[in-house]
């Protein structure tokens, strides 16, 4: 808006306030060399002066057209941004502006600027909270067409949707990755975890302490969902502690309830426990499918049957897992006996 306004109304609409803002926006000062330097003051009255003039600044733009403000990423905001934000949300009231902000909610965390930001500016009448869930199939079929150029197939957008359950990011990468391997025209295309989305979930999984990721590891061979008595007794870690890291991983929104059942939890996503469980090499793998068939039958005792399907999982993971293991050990052998030969 600095660079494209006409000199005269933009110098108006600064006012006395240009100097201020020259330090947060270069261009007002390269539009206007001659203004002077703002007067040193302690902080506190320098921010405020800072604030005042952003904010009158706007308000004078907005008279003569409305303005939108779009704001992305505030979750990578700092402290003296966020509070800008609150500042200029109590004036919005009487302007012609409309600021939309948009972030991440799984990455605030209570204590932070932004959370704290996010309650101020939930007070002011004027704000407005819109939750954004995941694309639907027909926004997964859309996207796919408008970024490649290419018809998507029913099956395969179907089965981007159940893969990445909607999330922009993940169908994002998910086409990126089938687009240039040359198989986004394929309807049986074999769904694996691209790169980035494994950098997405890798970086939201460190945040957790090193017991957390070692539960979730185990929690992630039982399946997307688990129940709490098979966890502990397939990671024989004391009660108190078990909850302790299950309360970590749900404050990161990495775990959640499973509506309807308690005594349950399930996978943020199941790309999450994807990528868990993909991390594992194949002996560590048949090792916890073995521990969590035998936690699953000490569990359930009596009950077994009810749980049959989930027990045959387990048991079935563990012979298809063993059998690669001994055709892997059985083509070693012999590529072996030939180099001996």
């Amino acid at each position: 808006y600095v660079r494209e306004a006409e000199p005269e109304d933009l110098r108006a609409q600064l006012g006395a306030g240009a100097a201020d803002l020259a330090q947060i926006l270069p261009e007002v000062r390269e539009r206007f060399p001659d203004l002077p330097e703002p007067p040193s003051l302690e902080s506190e009255a320098a921010r405020f002066r800072l604030f005042d003039a952003a904010v009158e600044f706007l308000g004078k733009a907005s008279e003569g057209r409305p303005i939108v403000l779009l704001l992305d990423d505030l979750h990578a905001a700092d402290a003296p941004s966020l509070l800008l934000l609150r500042f200029l949300a109590r004036q919005l009231g009487s302007s012609r502006i409309l600021m939309l902000g948009a972030y991440r909610d799984v990455d605030p965390i209570p204590g932070q600027p932004l959370t704290e930001m996010l309650v101020e500016v939930a007070r002011e009448p004027v704000t407005r909270r819109l939750p954004l869930g995941g694309l639907s199939e027909r926004d997964v079929v859309d996207y796919i067409e408008l970024s490649t150029g290419v018809p998507a197939p029913t099956p395969l957008a179907r089965a981007i949707h159940a893969e990445t359950e909607g999330n922009p990011l993940f169908v994002a990468e998910l086409v990126r990755l089938l687009d240039s391997e040359g198989r986004i025209v394929q309807a049986d295309t074999h769904l694996r975890i691209p790169q980035g989305v494994r950098a997405v979930i890798a970086q939201r999984v460190g945040r957790l302490s090193e017991p957390c990721r070692d539960v979730l590891i185990s929690a992630s061979v039982i399946g997307r969902e688990f129940g709490l008595d098979a966890l502990a007794q397939l990671s024989r870690m004391p009660p108190d502690e078990l909850l302790d890291v299950l309360d970590e991983a749900m404050d990161e929104r990495v775990l959640g309830d499973v509506p309807g059942s308690p005594g349950r939890l399930r996978f943020g996503h199941a790309l999450i426990r994807d990528t868990l469980y993909g991390e594992l090499n194949p002996a560590r793998r048949l090792q916890l499918h073995r521990n969590a068939a035998e936690a699953l039958e000490t569990v359930y005792g009596g009950d077994v049957e009810i749980h049959l399907t989930e027990l045959a999982h387990q048991r079935e993971e563990t012979r298809g897992r063993l059998d690669k293991l001994n055709e892997r050990w059985t083509a070693e052998k012999e590529i072996v006996g030939k180099v001996r030969a």
